[in-house]
């Protein structure tokens, strides 16, 4: 999905400022759908299993590029399977080859223990490696509201567990540790959604519960009087992905989102 034309008028403004702030600004490609509030399995396949989709996706992709300014492009193609991996690979190549040079190719990869299942997922590691500039590791959602009981929303030994499976296949250098700014609550009846680190302690706070630091998890949970569990990784959360990234020897981290985040120390 590329955003339309008011989206980009919002893109825009958050590129001139970050610009204003000496920062670099990738531009996002994602599959996800508003109508549905997930993402669009079909309609990834109907870019990638095309050749003239693919390069219909490209020329607009460069063209926002160049007369905008992007310093990077970043793919974040989502609920894929196996039969997409040759047309992402095919995708990617032609995105590589068209941009203009300084213009960095990112690609987001969901966190995963196997190296089956990132195959499975569409992803062919070692070829992707060599064709993009980045990978941003999505080491977070190993618990979430609508998908799986209470956990963590990307505990610590999982973490490690996920950038270990992926180093298999690609150089750590190029790898940036995702890192969770939210957390998300499980009701005893009904869903769950998403809520920031502030809601999160404000919700344990207006009812008296213990909030809990997991030290092995480094994040944070809380049982509210109605049963409802929550989850959450905070700054402290933060730190210790730092930490993490470090002894681990990656690029970077990749903080999701900043917008509800706890302030970066």
């Amino acid at each position: 999905r590329i955003a339309g034309s008011g989206e980009f008028r919002v893109q825009r403004d958050l590129l001139a400022q970050a610009h204003r702030h000496g920062l670099r600004a990738e531009l996002l490609l994602s599959n996800w759908s508003p109508r549905t509030g997930d993402f669009d399995s079909e309609l990834v396949t109907r870019l990638l299993s095309s050749a003239e989709h693919r390069r219909a996706a490209v020329r607009r992709l460069v063209h926002i590029a160049r007369s905008e300014g992007w310093d990077g492009i970043t793919v974040d193609l989502e609920a894929m399977h196996a039969h997409d991996r040759d047309g992402l690979v095919a995708f990617l190549r032609l995105l590589r080859d068209r941009l203009p040079s300084g213009v960095v190719l990112s690609m987001d990869i969901g966190g995963r223990t196997s190296l089956a299942s990132y195959r499975s997922s569409g992803f062919s590691l070692r070829t992707l490696a060599g064709i993009v500039d980045r990978i941003a590791l999505m080491t977070y959602d190993q618990h979430g509201a609508t998908w799986s009981g209470p956990g963590p929303i990307g505990a610590l030994p999982w973490q490690r567990k996920a950038i270990s499976t992926l180093g298999r296949r690609v150089p750590l250098s190029m790898v940036d540790l995702g890192v969770a700014g939210y957390g998300y609550t499980w009701p005893t009846t009904g869903s769950g959604h998403s809520v920031s680190p502030r809601r999160a302690r404000a919700l344990a706070e207006a009812d008296g519960a213990e909030q809990v630091w997991h030290p092995r998890a480094g994040e944070w949970s809380t049982t509210l009087d109605d049963g409802t569990v929550i989850w959450w990784s905070d700054g402290r959360s933060y730190r210790k992905r730092l930490a993490l990234a470090r002894d681990l020897g990656v690029h970077g981290v990749a903080l999701w989102v900043l917008g509800s985040a706890d302030p970066l120390p």
